[in-house]
Order: C-alpha cells, then sequence, then structure tokens
C-alpha cells in the first residue's frame, strides 16, 4: 500500500499540555505504527505563540506524524466543581 487513500487513517486526540503517562503510551504506538499500512495523525493542544506546548514538542519529533494542533478550549484542570 502506498497511496495514503489505501491506508487505514489513525487519529490520536492529545488535549494536556503537559505529556502524561498516556501522551508517552501513545507516542510509543504512534512510532510504532507501520506507515506503509496506516496514514497517522495526532490531534494535540498547541500552547502559545512563540512557546509551543510540552506536548506538541514531544509528538513533533516523531517521524511522519500529520501532527494537527488544536484548540480544544481551557483546561478544567484544577477548577472547582463550581468553576467547571
Amino acid at each position: 500500500m502506498t497511496a495514503t487513500a489505501s491506508k487505514i487513517p489513525v487519529l490520536f486526540i492529545n488535549s494536556p499540555s503537559k505529556p502524561g503517562a498516556d501522551t508517552q503510551i501513545q507516542a510509543l504506538i504512534m512510532r510504532a505504527l507501520d506507515r506503509e499500512r496506516f496514514d497517522v495523525h495526532a490531534a494535540c493542544t498547541p500552547g502559545s505563540p512563540g512557546a509551543p506546548s510540552a506536548s506538541l514538542e514531544l509528538l513533533s519529533t516523531i517521524p511522519d506524524l500529520r501532527l494537527r494542533p488544536t484548540g480544544f478550549g481551557p483546561s478544567l484542570f484544577g477548577r472547582s466543581a463550581l468553576e467547571r
């Protein structure tokens, strides 16, 4: 399979700005997927202009990954139930 249309598309979604265990595991899978069979994409929190998120920096090191900086909205982490 050489044509993109014949590959299986896979999308990973990574919303945290700091990579945790889940991001590390996903990154291992992204690296290992056979690019002849899979078209690998990742939607990732971009960070701010001039200061990419740590997750974006980590994922940008993966060869042949179609990285899609994506705004997921404000983080709810650390907010009280009333604030959420």
